[in-house]
């Protein structure tokens, strides 16, 4: 079992977690050590990017769930962005205690892009209509 944890900082108090492989009893403890540290440093807002989260037990959802409450009682909280059909499934099952999900990490963190302005074009100029002489 692999699995590959990355944190990108955001802000001072949010970061993004990928996580690349497999969360399971074996690979879940990695995890654990990365969440306490986060929330060493005052972190309280964490997005786990989860599409390249090919699975995950019950243990690892657990992990990530205890961290979500902790999280929350410092006014943050633990989102799952863009996660796999049985990640998803796993999370289903914990029913209330499950994680909030988001269907990507730009959603997750709330980030409205930028629309381009709409350019309209005028068309040819339009010449007055003839009057009639009568």
């Amino acid at each position: 079992m692999h699995l590959a944890v990355d944190i990108t900082d955001i802000g001072p108090e949010t970061v993004i977690m990928t996580l690349v492989g497999e969360l399971d009893m074996f690979t879940q403890p990695v995890v654990e050590a990365t969440l306490i540290g986060l929330q060493a440093r005052g972190v309280t807002r964490v997005v786990v990017a989860a599409a390249g989260l090919a699975f995950s037990d019950l243990s690892g959802m657990l992990t990530l769930c205890r961290a979500d409450e902790e999280l929350r009682l410092r006014g943050g909280g633990l989102t799952l962005a863009a996660p796999a059909r049985q990640v998803l499934r796993v999370n289903g099952l914990l029913a209330a205690e499950g994680l909030p999900v988001c269907r990507s990490v730009t959603e997750a963190l709330g980030v409205r892009l930028a629309r381009r302005p709409h350019r309209t074009h005028a068309g040819p100029k339009r010449l007055p209509r003839p009057r009639s002489s009568i």
